[in-house]
């Protein structure tokens, strides 16, 4: 044994075999193979990087030999006291080969695995270092002061991003103040549909896989076989303990798009999701269910097939061998050809009777419904007692993709939704771009464009209004954050300005601790101008979080009291007011608008009431000025029967408010929402 260099691990020994360790590979693949091994590395985010291709291509027993030039054994040994070979694991691997490789370097230092890997390391990594390691070492010193452009700008992936230290837009701030605000409404007899929108290319995936982040209970690092096991057999002999973990269900619904009924694959997706939580009882209901629903003429075909065999077949054939010489057996031929035609037709039979749910296939969906008494109470009826056997577990369900759906598609899902998942208690957020779901109504149902008018909403914006709940834009991006996204896309180092992010964030909860009301936690953040920016932007974070806490929404509700009279008059429109209010409030904080409440709040009623109006005048703020006035041409045609409507005119005016809606807010409102 050489003391010279450290020994193998032996996840290093099965990359270099999965490398195939003659063959050149960059030092990019080479990392990338190690943390396919190990996902727990770098904060458990190992798993989820994705790194940009090197140039540089040598073999991987090369890449060793060079690697191990960079650390010294007799240090490891030393520091930690052991007279054992030192060895040289996953995470020096990938510290030597980022040293050895700057540009790999660079990427793993932009997302901070590189400092990661460092910190979880048993030894100070000056320490361990050979003279060339910490020369190789020691440039990364000056990168934070002098940060540069690299010479090439490598291809983005357009991918919605997975974790939360890759967001550089303020998407988790957001995702935080949704997932504060979900919380009470486990508590309501109905589901609760929540509406994200915004256009395509916004962000709306990200934002929903940062929602699931905050949801979730974080998943456990991998376990040994014996520990699996072990808890393979309590699940079977003990009671599944009920968590009040929330279950976060993800459906794609443009990849099931072409599986109707839109129900059948959704609750096919939530039950596949929530059986880990059922005990073994409770699951064995569910698949009694779904196999004599969608499979029992398998069963029972099986059964007739082996009683005719039994009783007919075998003993006409052993009659047919024993005696009667050829026109015995001829006869038997003929016998058992009329057998199996029959056994077809008794199979064919059972088939067409029991092909009751979509279990089986998507066919036999459709049959389910023409077929069975009352289908939309029966699919009720499951779908409530799954979810009833989760509690007190809560469900969300994240719909994705909806806006790249055809219309029937569309409608039939969020009718679906509103029917026959409607009185569970599940919480179903959909992100898709609100003028789709508007065309894909009006085109489903243009028969009744002409008979359905309501002056400032499409028929599309009526269907959705009694869909969703709650409706909230994607948040606008500042111009100071623009600009360091772009730095961030032309890669340069942005590491330092990381660091000081987090330790801002940290400073901000603290200050924002004692806050009790909407006005003291503008006020902080609006006294924060003299802050550098990582300080002004973890306390809006932080801000707009806080802004979902209960005690906050209460004070909320309290200060909008005075602007109840221009709400429609039903009993939707106050928590209307609320929830659209809250949601505005930290669009603006994120977006760095100041808006006064009054002004926010006379806007969420315009964009409430009448979206196509509210979407016009913020197009054109100048012709606020106009307002009330008649036979103005310039207004589109079907909102100049509304223009003059008493209750528009109270809302853009304010009498009885005493403010009126300004063209800066009309300005603003396009800042707030991407």
């Amino acid at each position: 044994m050489n003391n010279n260099r450290l020994e193998l691990s032996s996840s290093v020994r099965q990359v270099m075999a999965d490398l195939k360790s003659e063959e050149p590979v960059s030092a990019a693949t080479f990392v990338q193979a190690i943390f396919k091994l190990h996902g727990e590395y770098a904060e458990q985010r190992a798993g989820s990087l994705h790194i940009e291709g090197t140039s540089l291509r040598r073999k991987s027993s090369e890449w060793l030999d060079d690697v191990q030039t960079l650390f010294d054994p007799e240090r490891v040994r030393s520091l930690n006291r052991t007279d054992k070979p030192a060895v040289l694991h996953g995470r020096l691997v990938v510290i030597g080969l980022s040293l050895l490789e700057k540009r790999l370097r660079e990427q793993l230092e932009h997302v901070g695995a590189f400092s990661a890997l460092v910190k979880e390391l048993h030894e100070p990594l000056p320490e361990i270092l050979t003279k060339r390691g910490r020369d190789l070492y020691a440039p990364s010193t000056d990168a934070k002061k002098s940060p540069d452009l690299l010479d090439t700008v490598p291809p983005w992936s357009d991918d919605p991003l997975l974790q939360p230290d890759q967001d550089l837009l303020g998407r988790v701030a957001f995702a935080r103040f949704l997932a504060r605000r979900i919380p009470p409404i486990e508590q309501e007899p109905y589901a609760y549909c929540i509406h994200l929108y915004g256009p395509w290319g916004a962000g709306k995936s990200t934002l929903l896989n940062f929602l699931r982040l905050q949801l979730e209970r974080p998943k456990e690092p991998p376990q040994p076989f014996l520990t699996k096991a072990r808890k393979l057999l309590r699940s079977i002999f003990r009671r599944k303990k009920k968590t009040a973990d929330w279950l976060v269900v993800e459906f794609n619904a443009w990849r099931h798009q072409q599986i109707r009924p839109p129900w059948w694959s959704l609750l096919e997706r939530i039950f596949q999701e929530a059986k880990s939580r059922l005990s073994l009882r409770e699951r064995f209901l569910e698949y009694w269910w779904r196999f004599n629903s969608g499979r029992l003429q398998y069963f029972l075909g099986a059964i007739v097939l082996a009683w005719l065999l039994a009783l007919v077949v075998f003993p006409l054939l052993r009659s047919g061998a024993t005696g009667g010489g050829l026109k015995a057996f001829a006869d038997g031929a003929e016998n058992v050809s009329k057998i199996l035609a029959l056994i077809a037709t008794v199979w064919g039979g059972i088939f067409a009777v029991n092909r009751s749910l979509l279990f089986g296939s998507a066919q036999a969906a459709q049959n389910y419904t023409e077929l069975t008494h009352d289908p939309t109470n029966q699919i009720k009826r499951r779908f409530n007692t799954l979810i009833r056997r989760l509690k007190p577990g809560r469900v969300v369900i994240l719909i994705d993709d909806l806006d790249r759906c055809q219309s029937l598609y569309v409608v039939d899902l969020l009718e679906g939704i509103q029917t026959l998942f409607r009185e569970a208690p599940v919480v179903f957020v959909v992100a898709a771009d609100r003028n789709w779901l508007n065309a894909c109504y009006e085109e489903v149902y243009e028969k009744l464009e002409p008979r359905i008018h309501e002056p400032g909403k499409s028929l599309g914006a009526l269907f959705l209004e009694k869909a969703f709940r709650f409706s909230t834009p994607m948040p606008g991006i500042p111009e100071e954050l623009k600009k360091h996204y772009w730095l961030h896309l032309l890669r340069v180092t942005e590491a330092q300005r990381k660091t000081d992010l987090t330790e801002a964030r940290t400073k901000a909860k603290d200050l924002l601790t004692n806050a009790q009301s909407e006005s003291e936690i503008r006020r902080l953040v609006e006294t924060s101008g003299q802050r550098s920016f990582p300080e002004q932007r973890a306390l809006r974070e932080e801000a707009a979080v806080k802004l979902a806490a209960p005690e906050i929404i209460e004070r909320i509700e309290h200060t909008l009291k005075p602007y109840a009279t221009l709400l429609e008059p039903n009993p939707r429109g106050m928590k209307l007011l609320v929830n659209g209010y809250s949601a505005n409030r930290a669009l603006a904080i994120l977006a760095e608008v100041e808006i006064e409440l009054d002004q926010l709040a006379l806007w969420t009623i315009l964009n409430s009431r009448w979206p196509q109006l509210a979407d016009y005048l913020s197009d054109h703020p100048d012709i606020l000025e106009k307002a009330g006035q008649e036979g103005l041409k310039e207004l589109p045609v079907g909102l100049q029967e509304l223009w003059k409507d008493p209750g528009v005119v109270e809302v853009l005016t304010g009498n009885s408010t005493r403010a009126a809606l300004t063209k800066k807010t009309l300005r603003q409102s396009v800042q707030m929402r991407a």
